[in-house]
């Protein structure tokens, strides 16, 4: 039968050359944005990874070059979407968290959920980006916690939190 390779959340899958995502990643993502920025046509920030076969050099032929470019899609797509939300901080957004408790009171001009990444629940990581003009919070009655961000003038149908990061933005 051979050697099988075993799959478990803490390890991930092994690569045929016994690297995790995480080495790949470091090791291969500098010649993948560049292959990556060579085929994206303008306007577009994609490439589709059978676009991508043959062109991260190290990887091209290699028996998992597949699996390593959908990780380094993962990556790169995660790469942005942190750029974007460290962006929003720089242009006056504010961790919900991290507001002193008066202000938690005070309702936001706009409310914004973006996903956290690897950190979250979903495969490849999450790039969510809700933003929710004059959005209300709803806290959990019991822990003050929040819950939810309902639209405004809506009494249902608002967005879970969950494990999405929530940010806020104030009038000056």
């Amino acid at each position: 039968m051979g050697d099988q390779t075993t799959i478990t959340k803490r390890d991930g899958i092994r690569f045929a050359n016994a690297l995790t995502e995480d080495e790949v990643i470091d090791k291969y993502l500098p010649s993948f944005k560049e292959a990556f920025e060579r085929l994206r046509k303008p306007g577009h920030d994609m490439v589709y990874n059978h676009d991508l076969l043959g062109q991260v050099e190290g990887l091209a032929g290699t028996p998992d070059e597949s699996r390593a470019i959908y990780w380094l899609q993962c990556a790169r797509r995660i790469e942005a979407h942190f750029e974007r939300v460290d962006n929003a901080l720089e242009n006056g957004w504010v961790d919900y968290g991290t507001l002193p408790e008066d202000m938690k009171e005070t309702r936001p001009e706009s409310v914004l959920l973006v996903g956290r990444g690897k950190d979250s629940n979903v495969v490849g990581g999450s790039t969510e980006w809700i933003e929710i003009p004059k959005g209300r919070i709803v806290l959990d009655p019991e822990t003050a916690e929040p819950t939810g961000v309902l639209p405004k003038g809506k009494r249902v149908y608002g967005a879970e939190i969950g494990c999405r990061r929530l940010l806020v933005k104030f009038t000056k």
